[in-house]
């Protein structure tokens, strides 16, 4: 199944990720917002997995990080807060999310409230998960 919704995931593929590209887990929890100006002021964004390379260097980089992101990590999707399930979640930077095959189970929890994205540890890999985005969350950047 994990096998699967992978492959499901690499079907929106858009851009590679450059060899001179960084992934930086940060600690400091954040809001969603306040996490994204961290990156830009640090130049970078929040990152924006559209491609095998990019999730297998966040799923590598994350691997050790579990223990430290209980509640998940921010990456750089969202979805506008004017309208419900109707809206579509977006990458900051390269636009819609193509598929939701890699969101948890149970996705979204809260389609009214819930507007930003997360990367969650679910016992055996990762997934994305919708989020409040005033919760204070550890994140992840890309430069």
């Amino acid at each position: 199944m994990a096998q699967f919704m992978l492959a499901l995931l690499l079907a929106t593929i858009q851009l590679p990720l450059d060899s001179t590209d960084e992934i930086r887990f940060n600690e400091e929890a954040k809001s969603w917002i306040d996490a994204l100006e961290h990156c830009k002021k640090n130049g970078s964004s929040l990152v924006e997995i559209t491609n095998t390379t990019t999730w297998d260097t966040v799923n590598s980089d994350l691997a050790n990080e579990t223990n430290k992101m209980e509640h998940g990590a921010w990456i750089g999707l969202e979805r506008s807060i004017f309208g419900n399930n109707g809206i579509p979640w977006r990458w900051v930077l390269n636009g819609t999310l193509k598929s939701h095959s890699c969101w948890k189970e149970g996705f979204p929890t809260d389609e009214y409230n819930h507007h930003c994205g997360k990367i969650i540890w679910d016992e055996t890999m990762f997934m994305l998960l919708d989020d409040d985005c005033h919760s204070k969350r550890p994140f992840i950047c890309q430069t």
